[in-house]
């Protein structure tokens, strides 16, 4: 599917009025405070007419240079297929229903510790390390100084120096435990450059209603 079908797409399953902007292959809840939380829309290798599309919550301090699911699933049809086909009967109405049921359950959550945490439990994905850096980067930026710490301090034992993205990971994670034990407003900083990293390399920069701290 090209860009300008899938926003087509978009248009005709989201809701009027329901706060959504759309760029590209991503739908997301705007103004984007901590967390962007959306929809993202990929085309199958498969054929043309067949697509997948996932629903996620990505914490923006965590410095990427592109989209990460790890705090989301791929939604699935009424036949548990995660592929989606616009040659499908009723696929408009069936994927209308679907993302309906994903808004309420998933992206309805404030920015905030216990809200993410709770998704990443209900979606089983709260030991993934990513969604663990989130979090805890979430409580920080929450000036929640000593939850901050003991989340940092069991990820990063949790993690392998001898892979390459954990051992970035845990660079990372140390940079901002030592800054919360010294100053948690550096931290907190430190968290703001990196949530604007992203937001750049992601190419939303001309879309955020509102930038977060």
């Amino acid at each position: 599917m090209t860009n300008r079908e899938v926003s087509a797409l978009f248009k005709q399953v989201l809701p009027s009025g329901s706060g959504f902007r759309i760029k590209g292959s991503l739908a997301f809840v705007s103004p984007v405070h901590r967390v962007l939380k959306g929809f993202c829309c990929e085309g199958s290798s498969f054929d043309k007419a067949s697509f997948y599309v996932n629903v996620f919550l990505m914490p923006l301090s965590i410095p990427m240079t592109h989209l990460y699911f790890n705090l989301g699933k791929r939604i699935r049809d009424a036949t548990d297929a995660d592929r989606w086909s616009v040659t499908q009967p009723n696929m408009v109405a069936d994927l209308t229903r679907t993302f309906s049921s994903e808004m309420k359950s998933l992206l309805t959550c404030d920015d905030t510790v216990i809200d993410v945490a709770e998704v990443a439990a209900k979606l089983q994905v709260e030991d993934d390390p990513y969604v663990q850096e989130g979090i805890a980067y979430l409580a920080a930026q929450e000036g929640h100084v000593k939850e901050a710490i003991d989340r940092l301090e069991r990820l990063t034992k949790a993690l392998d120096r001898q892979v390459s993205w954990q051992s970035a990971m845990a660079d990372r994670v140390g940079r901002i435990k030592l800054l919360l034990l010294a100053n948690p407003i550096d931290a907190q900083e430190q968290l703001r450059q990196w949530q604007g990293e992203t937001v750049c390399n992601l190419h939303l920069t001309d879309l955020l209603a509102e930038r977060a701290g």
